[in-house]
């Protein structure tokens, strides 16, 4: 009976034992798989070698395994890590407002502001002619010279009166109104005389003071002169013997049309006419007399009105005008 006993213990051991080895086997081959699909297999085999190393025992306990042993530890951790999917817990976003960027307010940039030109002044300037051949007017005096006004100015503008100081000493001699945008002035001298000038503009614009030197005499004297005879032959020319007629009209024509003057003879006949010109200028004249009681005028072709140009370089000319006694009318015929 002892016999049998210990048989049986012995069979008892030797199939723990088996089963140990059995199951160590199975755990090597989970292992070992393990270890080929683990991607840090290098890393738990260095663990179990060096395990084995400190040990001298497979890392794999016997069924009751040590449980502070780092390889164990090790190899089982990462097993578990391994075999076990961690769950992976997707964060959930955070909802977060897009953040709104503020447009730059724009800053207005401002038109570039064209400065305007200003508009340059009204200026004015004097002219200065010997005289008007204005036959109304009387200038037979060298002194006197016709003056006015010259001016720069808009467009929109346009000058409304004229105010002059002849003498230049600062004390104006007119008043400021239109009628004196040409004036004539007799100066007191010959020789240079310094005549100021302003103007007023059609917007209320007073032009600054402008001057101008002018020189008396400017001119020229032109005269036309003659005899109004008695035609005693009917010849149409005077002899010594052919008295002047005295107190008989004649008219001077300027250009034929305008009347340049009109004058009667003197006591012997004769007529004299003089006025001043720019010596720039020139004028055309013509004299004419009207037949008196006892007389007439000559129909011929000679004794047509001629037109004589006066000049800087032909300053006078004389005309001889003659009447025809009706007494001698018969005489004409053999001229």
């Amino acid at each position: 009976m002892r016999g049998f006993t210990s048989i049986l213990v012995l069979l008892l051991i030797i199939g723990g034992m088996a089963i140990g080895l059995y199951l160590v086997q199975q755990k090597t081959h989970l292992l070992s798989q393990a270890l080929t699909n683990d991607p840090l297999g290098s890393l738990v085999a260095q663990d179990v070698k060096q395990e084995q190393t400190n040990t001298g025992a497979i890392p794999f306990p016997s069924p009751t395994p040590n449980k502070n042993s780092s390889a164990f530890l090790s190899v089982f951790d990462r097993l578990k890590a391994r075999v076990t999917p961690t769950k992976t817990t997707t964060p959930t976003p955070s909802i977060i407002a897009p953040t709104t960027t503020p447009e730059p307010t724009a800053t207005p940039t401002s038109s570039p502001t064209s400065t305007p030109t200003p508009t340059p002044p009204s200026t004015c300037g004097v002219n200065a002619l010997a005289a008007p051949l204005n036959p109304e007017e009387s200038f037979d005096n060298l002194l006197t010279l016709l003056l006015t006004y010259a001016a720069s100015y808009k467009v929109n503008k346009y000058v409304v009166a004229a105010q002059w100081d002849f003498d230049g000493n600062g004390s104006w001699d007119t008043d400021m109104s239109l009628s004196n945008n040409q004036i004539p002035h007799t100066f007191p001298s010959y020789g240079n005389h310094t005549v100021k000038l302003r103007l007023k503009m059609s917007d209320g614009e007073i032009t600054a003071d402008c001057s101008k030197v002018v020189t008396v005499p400017m001119g020229i004297e032109v005269k036309v002169s003659g005899k109004v005879y008695s035609d005693d032959n009917c010849d149409d020319y005077k002899e010594n013997s052919e008295a002047g007629m005295p107190d008989v009209p004649v008219t001077v024509y300027l250009e034929k049309t305008n009347t340049y003057g009109n004058l009667r003879t003197d006591t012997n006949g004769n007529y004299e006419l003089t006025k001043i010109i720019d010596p720039s200028n020139y004028v055309l004249v013509q004299s004419t007399t009207e037949s008196i009681t006892g007389y007439t005028l000559h129909s011929s072709s000679r004794n047509q009105v001629q037109t004589y140009t006066l000049n800087n370089n032909q300053k006078q000319i004389t005309v001889d005008l003659s009447q025809v006694p009706l007494d001698s009318v018969s005489m004409c015929q053999a001229y």
